[in-house]
Order: structure tokens, then C-alpha cells, then sequence
């Protein structure tokens, strides 16, 4: 649990490896000139949204919706969407496709109502229980086809609405009892974030689809998310936060990230007592970058005991392999315990002996003597010194000896 007390993140609990934190002391002005409203302030802009290059879209709190050139600045069309009995628009949003969305206060609630209006202008309610907040509304999911999925957080009942525009299917999803504050959807593929009043970032997959769809969870602000896209988060602490997504996280029973896996790769985590000076590079991947001729193949370092083939053609892992062959420890409460580490790696050549590949291999069971068979000859080798020992050979196969 968080201290209440605390306004920042708990530093010596938080990951800050997963994270990228950036703050803007002294930010320049974007608008150089103050706005101007009527006498009335009856005017004014409630959405923007570029149609193509040139066609800029905005609508105001009448629901008129003008299409300006922006490079002449000369005006192309204008469009009333104002539904009966309302005369009043809170948000607007130009998703594509020539397809609008607008807000309206909802009638029996403090929040909102969303409509949906089409190219020939017509009118479709989404739903009318919507947050009020323009971050409450967002669009995207556009997989090659044009489709288009709409999420918007409900204002009564603290969930999350989608709906794909292309196939009708629409869901409703809720977690707690943690008030949802901001949505934001991928631009192509079906993942969707949402933030709450505590701080947490969910990133939800094919919610489109599934009833309960698989959750991640982000947490590093302490006060309410206001804001996130593609994903950047940011919240009262004044702080814009950059998450990695592409990172698979092995998490354990506390929430502690144990293990992360990069594009297929996997982390090794420093040797603890060897992090600083002189040490430092030795800590985070003592066997160094070494060539195997045979795979065309780079070896380094993996979790503790682990060594990793890294194809760089193809830009994968071949596979990761146990060496130590030792269970993972974990620390104790006051102890710090040490995990069996790979340290040098070796590659001969030519994984051969007398130019027969191996058959089969096996340790003695106290681990100072192994054997490896090649066809008809069995080696014995020292395993520590890699010295042959002693060879054995049999008849079996015709016209050996």
C-alpha cells in the first residue's frame, strides 16, 4: 500500500527500468495571441479535426459544424447538427469516414448524452450516460478495413462502452469500484487504456470481442490519470509519463517485476555488489557479445544461469538455455541471497569429434565425468578442464573398428 501522505512515487519500491519520466521546467508559449469571444460568448469552439491535408473541421456549441481550407483559410461548407429540443453541444470529434460525434448534456443526469451523425447528416444515440469530460470519448481500432471502434466512460455506473461501428457488436466492461477518468484507443490494433482516481493505467486487449478481456496494469502516478495516448500518461504530479507496451513482464505475488522479455529477448538483471564503477559492465552481461560460427548465432547473457542464442539476421532468439541448472532464489527478509551466475562462454569451431556429429550425453552422478556419444565411439571428457579422457569404440557398425 502507498502512503497516503505522499504526493510522488515511492521510489524505492518503483521499477523506474519500465518507465521513461520527463519534466518540462520551463516550457515556451504555444498561443501567442489571447482568445476572442463575442459579446455574447455565444461562439465558441467546442472540436477540431482535420478531414484531409487541407480541410479542417470545427463546431461550436450550436452544433454548426464549418469545413475551412486551411491553406486559403477560405470556408467550404457548413452543416447544422443540432438534434430537436437541443440546443446546446458540450464535445466534439471527427473519428474519419465522415462520421461526427457530439455530446449533449443528458437529460435526467449530469452528464452527457454522445450521438453519432453520419455523412447525410443522420442522428444515432450511443448512449446517454456519458462522462461530460472531452477525455472521456475516444476512437480508433482501425484494422485495414475501415473499420472503426468507439469507447466512451459511462457516468452513472463507472464503466466503459465500446461498440465496432463495422459489425454492430458492442460490450460493457467494469472493474472496481475505482472511477474511471480518461480512455484512449489504439490507432489500428483492438488495445484500449483506460486511467482512474488512484492512478492506474489499464491497457484492455480484444475488448471488442471478449466479455472479460485480459488486463495489464500500469501504476505509477498517485493522483488521478487525466490523460493518455499511444501510451503517454499524465496526471496532477505535473509529470508526462512514456510506458513501454512492447515488453512481456513476469510478475510476482507483489506486484515486483522479477523478469521482462524484450522482442523475444530476455533481460539478465545486474550482479548484485557489482553494479558500480569498474564492475558495472561485468554486472549486467559478464559473458559479453560471443559469435557461434556454426548458427551464425550471438551468446549473452539471460536471467541468472541462463545463456541466450541471438540470431541478428533474423532478429530473434534461436533459444535460451539452462546452464547452471539451479532453481532461482529469492531474497530473504534481511538476507541477500545470490543466484548461480554464467560468467565465460566458449564456442569452438566446429558443437563434432572426427567429424561425427553426437548421438547422446550423459553426466556421472556426482558431475566430474562426461560422456558423449559419436555413432559407434563413446568419449569420456572432464567437464570442468573440457579434456578428453579416455575413447571406446565398438563393432556394430559394418567396416568400423
Amino acid at each position: 500500500m502507498a502512503n497516503k501522505k505522499t504526493r510522488g512515487p515511492d521510489k524505492a519500491k518503483t521499477n523506474t527500468d519500465n518507465i521513461v519520466v520527463k519534466r518540462q521546467e520551463d516550457a515556451p508559449d504555444i498561443v501567442k495571441q489571447p482568445p476572442v469571444f463575442t459579446d455574447d460568448s455565444s461562439f465558441d469552439i467546442i472540436g477540431l479535426g482535420i478531414k484531409e491535408e487541407n480541410i479542417l473541421y470545427l463546431c461550436d456549441t450550436s452544433g454548426d459544424v464549418i469545413e475551412w481550407d486551411i491553406k486559403d483559410g477560405k470556408l467550404l461548407k457548413k452543416t447544422s447538427v443540432a438534434v430537436d429540443g437541443m440546443k446546446k453541444f458540450c464535445s466534439f470529434y471527427y473519428p474519419g469516414n465522415g462520421m461526427f460525434l457530439l455530446s449533449t448534456p443528458a437529460k435526467n443526469t449530469n452528464g452527457s448524452s454522445l450521438w453519432i451523425v453520419n455523412s447525410t447528416s443522420e442522428r444515432e444515440i450511443f448512449s446517454e450516460d456519458i462522462r461530460k469530460e472531452p477525455q472521456s470519448v475516444a476512437f480508433g481500432c482501425d484494422q485495414g478495413n475501415g473499420s472503426l471502434v468507439i469507447g466512451a466512460l459511462n457516468y452513472q455506473c463507472n464503466g466503459v462502452l465500446v461498440k465496432d461501428m463495422n459489425s454492430g457488436a458492442e460490450k460493457k466492461h467494469m472493474t472496481d469500484k475505482r472511477k474511471f477518468t480518461c480512455i484512449a484507443l489504439h490507432k489500428e490494433k483492438l488495445i484500449m487504456a483506460t486511467g482512474d482516481i488512484s492512478g492506474r493505467i489499464l491497457i484492455w486487449h480484444d475488448f471488442v470481442n471478449q466479455i472479460r478481456p485480459v488486463k495489464t496494469v500500469y501504476h505509477w502516478h498517485t493522483l488521478a490519470v487525466s490523460s493518455g495516448e499511444y501510451l503517454y500518461s499524465g496526471g496532477s504530479e505535473k509529470v508526462m509519463v512514456k510506458w513501454r507496451l512492447e515488453a512481456i513482464r513476469i510478475i510476482d505475488s507483489t506486484n515486483k517485476i522479477n523478469r521482462a522479455i524484450f522482442g523475444g529477448l530476455v533481460k539478465h538483471d545486474p550482479i548484485r555488489g557489482l553494479e558500480d564503477g569498474e564492475s558495472k559492465k561485468e554486472s549486467v552481461m559478464p559473458t559479453g557479445l560471443v559469435f557461434d560460427p556454426r548458427t551464425q548465432g550471438i551468446f549473452f547473457n539471460s536471467q541468472a544461469g541462463f545463456l541466450q542464442l541471438f540470431d541478428p539476421l533474423r532478429s530473434s532468439m534461436i533459444y535460451n538455455m539452462d546452464i547452471a541448472n539451479r532453481n532461482v532464489l529469492t531474497d530473504e527478509r534481511n538476507t541477500i541471497i545470490g543466484n548461480a551466475e554464467v560468467l565465460r562462454v566458449a564456442v569452438s569451431p566446429t558443437g563434432d569429434f572426427r567429424k561425427m556429429m553426437p548421438t547422446a550425453a550423459s553426466f556421472s552422478e556426482d558431475g566430474s565425468l562426461l560422456a558423449i556419444a559419436f555413432q559407434d565411439t563413446v568419449t569420456s571428457w572432464d567437464p570442468m578442464t573440457i579434456n578428453l579422457n579416455t575413447t571406446l569404440s565398438h563393432n556394430l557398425i559394418e567396416g568400423r573398428s
